[in-house]
């Protein structure tokens, strides 16, 4: 006869064992556009990936991963080489887009994050990896948390992080067409040993408190910015993560 804490035992271990199949070395899967109105291009470089929006001049996510040997190795200065993805078959936003603007042209995938490789770090200057962000939140909260995300990964080895523009409909624009998000949002995946994660969803503003009073479930971006983040991962991963809410920096 099977009791209920045999039954128990059991989903706990068939639980345990897809978790034990993920490497750190694995990605979660690169996004899904679910919303029907966002139409984003995938494109490839050395350390990350990104979905190009056309008519937002932007992307609507990229994904990087962040690794303490990488840190912790050869350290190359900022390039600050501003240019136009020759990857975006439609043509990126130009270096002086923002010009004028009040905006800075902030990194959604933070240039500190690629400091061992050249080429990586040139790469993370391509206008495909920039949205406009007001300079409070840029230089503010946002870079706060970038620098946070590079402290876990030296504790957790291996992160792998997602960041986006939430780009709705009817969003203002630059001169240069170049739409300005309301919001941003980043997502940090802890793949092992249990996998785990912490996701931020931030208005376009600065703020002088912690970023963990902006944290939120995956769930709750995913319905903001019409992508789905995590379907690469198995079903069961994929639940338990999306509906969490880390509160703090013991969220690994």
């Amino acid at each position: 006869m099977r009791t209920q804490n045999s039954g128990i035992l059991v989903f706990f271990l068939q639980f345990v064992g897809v978790f034990g199949s993920l490497s750190a070395q694995t990605p979660p899967g690169l996004p899904r556009v679910t919303d029907p109105q966002l139409t984003c291009s995938t494109v490839h470089h050395t350390a990350y990936s990104l979905g190009y929006s056309e008519a937002h001049e932007q992307a609507c996510w990229v994904q990087h991963k962040v690794v303490r040997s990488q840190l912790e190795g050869s350290r190359y200065e900022r390039t600050d080489d501003f240019r136009s993805d020759p990857r975006v078959a439609t043509g990126s936003a130009s270096p002086t887009a923002y010009k004028g603007s009040g905006y800075d042209r902030g990194h959604l995938a933070p240039a500190a994050d690629f400091a061992w490789s050249a080429t990586a770090m040139s790469e993370s200057f391509f206008m495909s990896n920039m949205s406009p962000q007001v300079p409070a939140l840029n230089r503010g909260i946002w870079a706060r948390l970038e620098d946070a995300v590079r402290d876990w990964a030296r504790e957790a080895d291996t992160l792998w992080v997602i960041s986006g523009p939430v780009l709705e409909p009817n969003l203002p624009e630059l001169p240069s067409g170049v739409a300005i998000p309301r919001a941003f949002w980043k997502v940090v995946y802890d793949p092992t040993p249990v996998p785990t994660c912490a996701a931020f969803l931030m208005p376009q503003a600065g703020y002088s408190g912690s970023y963990w009073d902006f944290a939120v479930s995956v769930d709750a971006i995913e319905a903001r910015s019409g992508i789905d983040l995590f379907h690469g991962l198995p079903d069961e991963v994929e639940d338990a993560l999306e509906r969490s809410v880390a509160r703090s920096n013991s969220w690994q």
